[in-house]
């Protein structure tokens, strides 16, 4: 990645005429290459089609990395999620993101914050909550697990929702949902946590 930034920005050539590489190791040791490459990733994401930013934005909002089946669940249905895929398999194209096995992967943590820098601050609380809910209605079905045990999409999505823990919930089924789905969850942590003494 990061050579590849550096050849973007004519910091490093090829040479067909010496048949090399060049640069100028001294203007590279000048440039602060944090914020410079976070620049410079941050146009590149912006050069992006609208639907790829925000496809990486949304994956941004689960930090480093997520699993591609959390990801579907985000969707309102599979058409969506069509898009969504073609979109992301763009960025990985454009080397903005990454396939780690069945995770979806940013290779560097200023391609993330580049991402999710995209929303605006009134922006960020809501877009993790709808999330939070678009995956718990998809994951409705798996809420209910015989051995109490909750799947990994519902961890995802309640981590969404605590996010936005500043926005009021005001219908009283949904606090009581949320609120009963957080109790599982915190017990669930509990129990993973517990050592024999």
């Amino acid at each position: 990645m990061f050579l590849s930034v550096l050849f973007e920005e004519h910091a490093l050539t090829y040479s067909l005429k010496e048949k090399r590489w060049l640069w100028d190791i001294d203007d590279i040791r000048q440039t602060s290459m944090d914020e410079e490459l976070a620049l410079i990733l941050s146009q590149k994401v912006s050069r992006m089609s609208q639907d790829v930013q925000q496809a990486l934005t949304l994956v941004s909002c689960f930090g480093m990395r997520v699993e591609g089946d959390v990801l579907r669940m985000t969707s309102r249905d599979e058409d969506e999620f069509s898009k969504m895929s073609r979109c992301l398999e763009s960025a990985i194209q454009e080397n903005l993101l990454e396939m780690d096995g069945k995770y979806y992967a940013f290779p560097h943590d200023l391609v993330q914050q580049a991402a999710y820098e995209r929303l605006l601050d009134e922006e960020v609380l809501s877009l993790h909550f709808n999330v939070g809910l678009q995956i718990l209605k998809n994951a409705s079905h798996s809420i209910t697990v015989e051995n109490g045990s909750l799947p990994s999409t519902i961890f995802a999505a309640l981590e969404q929702v605590a996010i936005a823990k500043d926005l009021t919930v005001s219908e009283p089924t949904l606090r009581v949902t949320l609120a009963t789905l957080f109790l599982r969850a915190g017990n669930r942590y509990f129990e993973l946590a517990a050592f024999p003494s």
